[in-house]
């Protein structure tokens, strides 16, 4: 029987294909992120990294992260592609008119504004999750282009500092952990080194 997208399972085998395409990416993105993270942290202070504990913060992030984003583009998809389907049975038109209706679900614009701005998000948790295997780095501070695109959202966060595991203040969205704020969103994020910390590992390291 050919797959219907008005059966349950047809979605469910959409969630589990498009995972096994884009799991391994999002796996090398992540560390991709890391490694980035670990290059703008202070001379010695990246030697600090656990990998062990990234590792394990890595795996679980990403079965969460798989959920929800398999889970959430397809389901704005499925909803979308419903609607067009009642329609076209409605209206009794032939299948080609059907597949006419279906296209603009899954434009290459919209694949294309989808990727670059999970590859923001992946790439930010992992520069995040580096940073706090470290536990030198209590903060974080947003990072904009400072230049004409910038949006309202990013453009009030420029600079702004907040501690590692909370969110940065966006009224419009309630708050946002790290960057993407919006589809396209090109910010970033850097790390702000606990001082106090440093200090507090030398002075242990002296007395040992």
């Amino acid at each position: 029987m050919p797959s219907d997208p008005r059966r349950p399972e047809f979605w469910s085998d959409e969630y589990r294909r498009l995972w096994d395409e884009f799991g391994p990416m999002a796996l090398k993105l992540f560390f991709a992120g890391a490694k980035s993270g670990a290059s703008v942290l202070p001379r010695g202070v990246d030697l600090l990294i656990n990998w062990d504990v990234f590792n394990e913060q890595a795996i679980h992030w990403l079965k969460q992260y798989g959920l929800r984003w398999v889970g959430g583009i397809n389901e704005v998809t499925r909803k979308g592609a419903m609607n067009v389907i009642d329609e076209w049975i409605k209206s009794g038109e032939a299948l080609p008119m059907l597949e006419q209706r279906l296209a603009p679900l899954f434009d290459p614009g919209r694949a294309h504004r989808v990727a670059v701005t999970e590859v923001t998000r992946i790439y930010a948790e992992g520069n995040k999750q580096a940073w706090s295997s470290t536990g030198m780095v209590g903060r974080k501070r947003w990072n904009t282009a400072e230049d004409e695109k910038v949006c309202p959202i990013c453009g009030a966060l420029d600079g702004r500092e907040v501690d590692l595991d909370n969110y940065f203040p966006a009224i419009e969205m309630g708050g946002i952990m790290n960057p993407p704020a919006h589809v396209n969103c090109r910010c970033w994020i850097t790390p702000v080194v606990d001082e106090d910390m440093v200090r507090e590992q030398i002075r242990q390291a002296i007395n040992r």
